[in-house]
């Protein structure tokens, strides 16, 4: 939807307060119509009075326009160059296979921001409509950005050896970021996030890890693959956001997790999972093998295990990447890099069909720009200040 213009922030008002030749609509009617705009729009809306400032500052309409957007999540592309700056974008993500034609489905990518993000270090997000840069540019400190509204706030740089981790507490409303400092040093920090206050790192005191890959936070729970002192192998590390507690598991259940050529920490219908792909240029095979946690009791971890192979198509036949699975169960894939055409993948395990869609809007990028992608990104007008 367009952005919305201040003569129709005019006529807003007017249906607000029953202005002259105007009718009254109850608040929650016009906060229903005005859901139905992006995020990106309503941003710009909000400054153009104090009208509007205090019209979508309402909890209840944030509220709704995150609801909104939760049953209707965007896929997120973080696009970067050879000397480490880059862009983000977002397209819809397709829940089904009737808004999908294997053959000839075409979708546009927006733009995210006015100006490069030095993506040279390190991302972590996205979470709950927020994203942590570890830097906006080659000069300033790590920030917290949305990425819907433009808004971002700076973060007090914590060690330079460190990886960082942002988490969000659902019962608390909290959002907090977790730095585990490498390689061998044991100051690790935390960071909560505060409205209006200023934010300090505190030191934790959690065992000593060295982390991996990247995070997925779900319910409260930071999960991410590690290596630990004295555990064989790859662990899996889970941090409570709320309780600010680490413990590992050891992967009983999940076999042979060397062998993928990529890994990737899920979010599979509400449960922790990992899904490894293996291609396999000779036989014009791509193997997926889906680990779910299904349930943790104390050290008791019972995982589901399923092997999925990917027909052989030509349009998969390119390298690709797993960026998730959606809430219906469809994995989605990606190519890694910058090309033309572009294509995102939904593999649907009960049928064994894949369908891509092209992805457009990435023509400004040079090619062989790496591309990482992140699916059930979420708008959201809450912002910390």
């Amino acid at each position: 939807m367009e952005p919305i213009s201040k003569s129709r922030t005019t006529q807003y008002e007017k249906m607000m307060h029953g202005g002259e030749n105007s009718v009254t609509l109850p608040i929650d009617i016009i906060l229903e119509i005005l859901s139905r705009s992006s995020a990106k729009s309503i941003a710009r809306f909000r400054l153009s009075s104090k009208f509007s400032e205090s019209l979508f500052s309402r909890p209840d309409f944030t509220e709704l326009l995150l609801t909104k957007s939760s049953a209707r999540p965007r896929l997120l592309f973080a696009v970067k160059g050879a000397t480490g700056e880059g862009c983000f974008y977002s397209s819809p993500q397709l829940h089904s296979s009737d808004e999908r034609s294997s053959s000839s489905l075409v979708l546009a990518a927006d733009f995210y921001m006015d100006s490069p993000v030095d993506m040279s270090s390190e991302i972590s997000g996205p979470v709950s409509g927020l994203i942590y840069i570890s830097k906006r540019n080659m000069i300033t400190a790590p920030v917290i950005y949305n990425l819907s509204t433009g808004q971002y706030t700076s973060l007090p740089e914590p060690r330079r050896d460190s990886k960082r981790y942002l988490g969000f507490d659902p019962v608390e409303k909290q959002f907090k970021v977790l730095s585990i400092s490498l390689p061998l040093e044991k100051s690790n920090q935390v960071l909560t996030l505060r409205a209006g206050r200023v934010m300090s790192w505190r030191k934790i005191n959690i065992s000593y890890h060295e982390p991996l890959s990247e995070g997925i936070c779900i319910n409260g729970v930071v999960y991410y693959l590690a290596r630990g002192m004295g555990y064989p192998g790859v662990i899996i590390a889970l941090f409570d956001v709320r309780s600010e507690t680490l413990r590992f598991l050891h992967r009983h259940g999940v076999d042979r997790l060397d062998i993928f050529s990529s890994i990737r920490v899920i979010n599979y219908k509400g449960k922790f999972g990992l899904i490894g792909l293996q291609q396999y240029t000779g036989r014009h095979e791509t193997e997926l093998r889906l680990f779910v946690l299904e349930d943790l009791v104390e050290k008791q971890e019972r995982w589901s295990r399923d092997i999925f192979r990917v027909k052989s198509v030509k349009e998969v036949d390119v390298p690709v990447v797993v960026a998730g699975v959606t809430a219906t169960g469809e994995t989605v894939l990606s190519m890694d890099s910058v090309s033309k055409p572009f294509y995102v993948y939904y593999f649907n395990p009960e049928s064994e069909t894949t369908e891509r869609v092209e992805i457009r809007g990435f023509e400004a990028c040079e090619y062989r720009r790496r591309v990482h992608i992140f699916i059930d990104h979420v708008e959201d007008l809450k912002f910390i200040t």
